[in-house]
């Protein structure tokens, strides 16, 4: 029997408020599971992936990007629809602060000034705990002042016929010329002339004389190597005193600025692999820094480890952070007007 008219019509009101409350629940619900979502954690060292959506949810990963953590804000951080709440992530310029490259955090480098005059550094004593050995491997940023002249950088060991281990040549090359063992020279390499004053240079040099093969010289992170001799033989470590930026009596004295001495005696790093000449300049062509003892390239300290880290006095330059023992200065050095890293 067909229902009266007022029934239809309470039945109707009812229906449509039950629907109306399941539909109001399952928003709710669908609302609260959504803001639950955690957004995915950034990726450290990455430097954030560009967001795709343009003008995405305000919070989401993907509206505008992510930056990673201690590293430069990603590419596509703000969104075209404006900056999303999860455009930038906290660690967007993180504490890491600038890169040099590949992550590598940028070191601010001091560097000392040697006036050509009065300016070098002597050891008096033989270098701790080395001996005579075939490899040798070294580093060392230098800005020019004086040119067309014999420069000597060192160590020059005392000794007949002892050669610059390190010096800037009369043709404005930086040579590697090491002394045998019991006299002569074991092998000599230079660059390319270096003639500009006005900018930083970085030359970093390897030798195992075992082996033709194994030898590197580097300028400005491109291979530069003329082989004037190269025997397998024994490299000269143990001489009885040693002078730095001039020879061990005082001549020849270096003018210009230095920074990040780092020598290693007895140790050999193929620098035909980008991997172990970044140990010392970021493909960025700016300093690494080495550590405090100047262990992070090799694992243990070199022989010898000449910086000035920030805050410090220039005269700290002498003191010798590797293994070899601190020198002496003659003269007063000067903290120098710019510096690799500028």
């Amino acid at each position: 029997m067909p229902r009266p008219a007022r029934c239809r019509a309470t039945l109707t009101v009812v229906s449509a408020r039950r629907l109306s409350a399941l539909v109001l629940c399952a928003a709710g619900a669908l609302a609260s599971a959504c803001f639950d979502i955690a957004p995915a954690e950034p990726v450290q060292g990455t430097g954030g992936a560009g967001g795709a959506n343009v003008g995405g949810a305000a919070g989401w990963p993907s509206s505008g990007g992510m930056a990673g953590l201690g590293s430069a804000a990603g590419a596509g951080g703000s969104s075209a629809g404006g900056t999303s709440a999860g455009g930038t992530s906290a660690g967007g310029t993180g504490a890491g602060g600038t890169t040099a490259s590949g992550g590598s955090p940028a070191f601010a480098v001091s560097s000392v000034a040697f006036d050509g005059i009065n300016d070098w550094l002597d050891l008096t004593t033989g270098f701790q705990g080395v001996s005579d050995t075939k490899t040798v491997t070294g580093s060392l940023w230098f800005k020019r002042v004086g040119l067309g002249k014999q420069q000597c950088i060192g160590p020059e060991g005392a000794g007949s016929n002892s050669p610059n281990q390190l010096e800037f040549t009369s043709n404005d090359s930086f040579r590697v010329v090491w002394r045998k063992s019991g006299g002569g020279v074991a092998c000599d390499l230079s660059t390319a002339a270096i003639t500009d004053t006005t900018t930083w240079h970085h030359v970093v040099f390897s030798v195992d004389l075992a082996s033709i093969s194994k030898k590197h010289l580097y300028l400005d992170g491109a291979s530069s190597m003329v082989t004037a001799y190269y025997a397998d033989t024994t490299l000269d470590n143990t001489g009885s005193q040693w002078g730095l930026f001039a020879d061990n009596g005082g001549a020849m004295k270096y003018q210009g600025e230095v920074a990040e001495l780092w020598l290693a005696m007895g140790t050999y790093l193929d620098l035909s692999q980008p991997a172990n000449r970044e140990k010392f300049r970021s493909a960025a062509g700016k300093p690494v820094d080495l550590g405090l003892s100047g262990a992070t390239p090799t694992g243990a300290p070199p022989t010898v480890y000449l910086s000035v880290r920030p805050g410090e006095a220039p005269s700290q330059f002498a003191k010798n952070r590797g293994t070899g023992g601190g020198f002496w200065v003659h003269g007063a050095l000067a903290t120098a007007t710019t510096s690799p890293s500028d």
